[in-house]
């Protein structure tokens, strides 16, 4: 097993920075997805730490040792793209091998007569013959070696992908969005086959996505990007829950958080017209709590729905339930929440409310994500607003 260490990375496109100062270190056998939006810079990243571009700064490390003068074959890492990158003319098997025939067999081996005539090359063909097997058998591809890419299901050929960059044994396995190309019950099924596969072969593993649910239910830990800066590294439940910032809360979680408005106010933080206690461990800013436009984050998880008049409810308007077996998801329209909210709710009461029904929601104070003015997450614990505090203004 391998340790990655990418260290300082910046690298710009003419006057475009795509990334800036990007840092990330990952230990032996660790999973880490690299998530943002379209453009952040994540597949470039990984074109770095592949070999494929070359970083105008930084460094990327292999067991602690500089690898940026190395060509991508020197540095024993395997990369598996979006796009698959198959061989149309050759079977299955053929693609699978073919970089072992590349790294173990001299050009003269490689012709079709000479393993007739060598025995050092037959034996080596066996060879990669047996590790094909093997890989085969792991991604249940053993009945599909003869056939030819074109033959094959969009979730096969992502096997076969996986198979080839699996044979070689590599020190680092790079994905790049692999799954995107996939629909929604293969993109599931693949990334179990994904996660369960990296589980047990235990090599280091980077996976670029702008998939969030990829990489929140895959990775043992998570690092977020925008505009070429990591915002935040940590594990699933770290970034969903703990959100360093508000940008990172928005994208992290399905369905996205409900955003509030709300402002700063002496002993707490006044939301929906109410004054619900706060205690800061640090004043925002550094200084003295004063007025400030703040939002406030909510899980759909965190809301409670009721009656509009009972204590710390906000009055909300239904526009649209979701149905889903086992649950329900109620979008809320209300004055706080200029994009609108999305509760969470029991199947009973998905199929009970009607839109255009006005019900009370209250978000439940503990899980409360304060952010200021600025976006950054404030460290804070509010409570319920009391019957005392319930007309502040």
């Amino acid at each position: 097993m391998t340790t990655l260490d990418i260290v300082g990375i910046e690298k710009s496109f003419g006057a475009t920075p795509v990334l800036r100062d990007v840092s990330l270190a990952l230990g032996h056998g660790e999973f880490l997805a690299i998530v943002g939006p379209s453009g952040c810079g994540k597949s470039t990243l990984l074109r770095i730490v592949a070999g494929l571009e070359a970083a105008d700064r930084g460094s990327v490390r292999l067991d602690g040792q500089p690898v940026d003068a190395l060509p991508p074959k020197g540095r024993d890492v395997a990369m598996v793209f979006q796009s698959y990158a198959l061989y149309p003319h050759m079977t299955v098997a053929q693609n699978i091998a073919l970089p072992l025939v590349m790294r173990d067999l001299d050009r003269r081996q490689r012709l079709p007569g000479w393993r007739l005539v060598s025995a050092a090359t037959r034996a080596a063909r066996r060879r990669i013959a047996g590790t094909v097997a093997e890989a085969a058998d792991m991604l249940q591809l053993s009945a599909l070696l003869d056939r030819r890419p074109g033959q094959l299901s969009g979730g096969q050929r992502q096997r076969v992908a996986l198979a080839r960059a699996l044979v070689r044994r590599p020190r680092i396995f790079l994905l790049d969005e692999p799954l995107s190309n996939l629909d929604a019950t293969l993109r599931t099924q693949t990334r179990n086959e994904i996660a369960q596969l990296q589980r047990r072969l235990g090599v280091t593993t980077v996976y670029v996505t702008h998939d969030q649910v990829e990489a929140m239910t895959m990775a043992t830990r998570i690092a977020v990007m925008f505009e070429g800066r990591v915002h935040q590294v940590g594990t699933p439940e770290e970034v969903y829950r703990s959100p360093a910032s508000l940008a990172v809360a928005e994208f992290v979680g399905t369905p996205r958080i409900t955003v509030l408005d709300a402002r700063l106010a002496p002993g707490g933080v006044m939301l929906g017209g109410r004054l619900w206690p706060a205690a800061f461990a640090a004043p925002p800013g550094g200084g003295a709590i004063g007025p400030a436009d703040i939002r406030v984050g909510v899980r759909p998880e965190g809301f409670v729905l009721g009656d509009p008049a009972g204590p710390g409810m906000l009055a909300a308007r239904v526009s649209h339930v979701e149905y889903l077996g086992s649950e329900g998801l109620a979008h809320l329209l209300l004055d706080a929440a200029p994009r609108g909210a999305v509760a969470r709710i029991d199947a009973g009461l998905a199929g009970r409310l009607r839109p255009g029904e006005t019900v009370g929601v209250r978000p439940d104070p503990a899980g409360l994500l304060l952010f200021g003015p600025d976006g950054r997450r404030l460290d804070a614990r509010v409570g319920q607003p009391s019957s005392a505090m319930a007309e502040a203004s």
